[in-house]
């Protein structure tokens, strides 16, 4: 409850999209589906804020470290990163760095719960499934290096 009223209380206009009420996301592709088909359900809501917000994005050496995937929660280690977010161990993100960046106000986010994961494991049949369940924000807008507020390691659990 504490995380809605924080997306409510930070908002000028919320949208909701589900797969009866398309919005932007569901025409967006990534992999084999859908940048909307990554959130709990295909259902999002768009955000424009009205305030600055903290976003989180864990990565590792090597990686994207300001991506389009991040989350309003602070990591607290890899293990619960990895499993909030969904990061299949194919992305090759070992979860050992973060991120903080402060988005400011009157920017167009899309936030929801990160949805499961179904991938095929790299030379394998097995299908692995990464459960999600944390909050998920996408970014369409490139995000500068100036709203770069924070980073860090983190410690593996």
């Amino acid at each position: 409850m504490k995380q809605m009223m924080t997306i409510i209380d930070s908002s000028h206009s919320l949208w909701y999209y589900s797969p009866v009420n398309k919005g932007a996301l569901h025409e967006l592709s990534i992999g084999v589906g859908t940048v909307a088909d990554t959130f709990r359900s295909s259902s999002y809501i768009a955000n424009l804020t009205k305030t600055d917000v903290k976003l989180y994005r864990v990565y590792s050496e090597g990686m994207g470290d300001l991506g389009a995937f991040w989350s309003r929660v602070k990591p607290t280690g890899p293990m619960q990163a990895t499993v909030d977010a969904a990061i299949h161990p194919n992305f090759n993100n070992n979860a050992a760095k973060w991120i903080e960046v402060t988005v400011p106000a009157n920017e167009l986010i899309y936030e929801g719960v990160a949805g499961a994961q179904k991938l095929k494991l790299t030379n394998s049949s097995a299908v692995v499934e990464v459960l999600g369940g944390g909050n998920q924000v996408y970014m369409t807008k490139r995000i500068p290096r100036s709203w770069i507020s924070d980073s860090g390691e983190l410690v593996p659990q």
